[in-house]
């Protein structure tokens, strides 16, 4: 009885195994037919690029995208700027574009190719939106710089900046406390619901005859919205603030309340000259991550790998308490060039991730894939240890001409995938990928293994004219999903080119050897054997 269940179980085991085979021959078939195969010139394994999903987004004008979020599996939420006027749904929060620019959001399924909300957000001048954050329940959260008199405003801390005593605009504010601005920029501020078709808070930030701009924000799991940004030209009015001295241009951080009708934090952050945000994050604990660069060799707190002042531009990388009034460390990364930073992410351990450009022959390399710069200004990319005591990884990235990081992205802790433009036609690729440089400028695609210091993946992305990928993100099985804006009617897509300047999303499969070959089916034919081995000892003994 015993040898009869052995003998039921193996061959139930075997069937799996060859339904497990099959499964994924199919599917290596699927990828297969979806792929592209560019230049393969016979020297090395056939790789495939398997392009999932290519469109064109935007209307008739000019349309530039500057920020994604991806929540799995297939939820894409994209934001930017438009001068089109045809370019949103009618179901969204404003369905004309209002000003010069308007900011212009929308939420999309890439599995169905469905857009689920598309909405104009902005007043009758212009505004260019910097950057997006969503919650667990899909709210969305921007940041940017207006200079619309009328941008609009819905229950906010402060509805519009300047004390204009003659304002030019009758649109509707709650708990008004400002009027409108007179002829500078203000930071703004929104809140939109998951439906994209209500402003839950909207505000613009900042004082008469002062720049204001946000330019990264990141969201608390209370619901607290937090902006780094910064100021020229004039102060704003400090709240509990770890640094209150202003430089020539200064970064700022920004906390509000979760109804946004409260400014329970503002800060300057940096040293006596001019300093740039790029980028920040939040974790787990609250502690908070400022990037950015810096012409100031007096950055407060410093403390960690580099407290020395490089030249020129250098890099620097913040860590605030969750109380935001202490440095965990504060520190300088760069060469004695120009070092600018563009994106960063925090990966689960604490390590920030950061991208950008440099021209810098010294740049510090730690395990790198390069450790010499080979053009004007090459992409970098680097990894800064959590306790921010050392670099972890750091890389030059590029080709003979200019090259720029714009967005990253890691990936298990065991890689890290960057994407940005080029104007290389030298510009590394691996094999089976678009290795041939397209136009003017080409957005780029690079995945690099932290364990191994090698360039596991790199393509060109792009049609004859300019290309710029700003942002990427990777799903779970490591697609990976990038958005740009293109000037090419060219542009590597099964849908056409609408205006001067078009968005683009652009996925592109796990690459994949040709011939139907998968690794995982080592696995499952390696299983189906051994269940045909065993089976076969089973009864061979039985019979005897």
């Amino acid at each position: 009885m015993k040898k009869r269940m052995s003998v039921i179980f193996l061959s139930f085991l075997l069937v799996v195994s060859l339904m497990q085979c099959y499964a994924a021959a199919e599917k290596q078939t699927r990828l297969e037919e979806n792929a592209r195969e560019v230049n393969y010139d016979g020297s090395s394994p056939h790789v495939l690029i398997p392009e999932q999903y290519s469109s064109y987004l935007g209307g008739s004008s000019n349309d530039e995208l500057t920020a994604l979020v991806f929540e799995e599996p297939d939820i894409v939420y994209l934001a930017g700027t438009t001068s089109s006027t045809d370019f949103a749904d009618p179901n969204g929060y404003q369905d004309t574009n209002a000003g010069a620019a308007d900011c212009f959001i929308m939420k999309m399924n890439i599995a169905t190719e469905t857009v689920i909300y598309a909405t104009y957000i902005g007043g009758n001048a212009s505004d260019y939106l910097a950057d997006i954050a969503v919650d667990d329940d899909g709210n969305l959260y921007a940041t940017g710089f207006t200079v619309s008199l009328d941008f609009p405003t819905v229950n906010a801390y402060q509805p519009v900046f300047g004390m204009h005593t003659n304002p030019t605009s009758d649109f509707p504010t709650v708990h008004t406390c400002q009027w409108n601005i007179r002829h500078t920029t203000a930071a703004f501020v929104f809140k939109l619901n998951p439906t994209g078709d209500e402003l839950l808070y909207s505000m613009s930030f900042g004082p008469t005859s002062t720049n204001v701009a946000g330019a990264s924000i990141d969201v608390d799991s209370s619901g607290n919205s937090y902006v780094f940004g910064d100021v020229f030209g004039g102060g704003i009015d400090l709240v509990n603030p770890i640094d209150d001295v202003r430089g020539i241009e200064e970064c700022i951080l920004l906390k509000f309340n979760s109804t946004g009708n409260g400014l329970d934090y503002a800060s300057y952050i940096g040293g006596s000259d001019a300093d740039y945000p790029s980028s920040m994050s939040i974790d787990d604990d609250g502690n908070v991550f400022l990037i950015g660069y810096t012409e100031s060799d007096d950055l407060p707190g410093l403390s960690g790998y580099d407290t020395s002042y490089n030249g020129a531009k250098d890099c620097f990388v913040i860590k605030l308490n969750s109380t935001l009034n202490g440095y965990e460390y504060s520190t300088y990364i760069g060469g004695a060039g120009i070092d600018e930073t563009s994106s960063a992410t925090v990966d689960s351990s604490g390590s920030v991730f950061v991208t950008g450009s440099t021209s810098s022959t010294a740049f510090p390399t730690v395990n790198a894939y390069d450790d010499e710069i080979s053009g004007l200004r090459d992409c970098f990319v680097f990894s800064l240890m959590p306790d921010g005591s050392s670099l972890s990884y750091s890389t030059y990235l590029g080709g003979s001409g200019v090259d720029y990081g714009e967005g990253i992205v890691t990936y298990l802790n065991e890689a890290v995938f960057v994407t940005g433009h080029t104007r290389s036609s030298d510009f590394p690729t691996t094999n089976g990928a678009d290795t041939s440089f397209n136009g003017e400028t080409d957005c780029f695609v690079s995945k690099l293994n932290l364990s191994t210091n090698a360039l596991e993946y790199s393509t060109y992305v792009g049609g004859s004219l300019d290309d710029y990928g700003e942002c990427i993100a990777v799903t779970s099985d490591e697609s990976m999903i990038i958005a740009g804006y293109t000037t090419s009617e060219d542009f590597p897509t099964d849908t056409s080119h609408k205006g001067m300047n078009d968005w683009f999303l652009h996925e592109i499969l796990k690459p994949v050897l040709s011939g139907g070959f998968d690794p995982t089916l080592l696995l499952y034919v390696g299983v189906g054997v051994a269940a045909v081995v065993v089976i076969a000892v089973v009864v061979y003994v039985k019979r005897r």
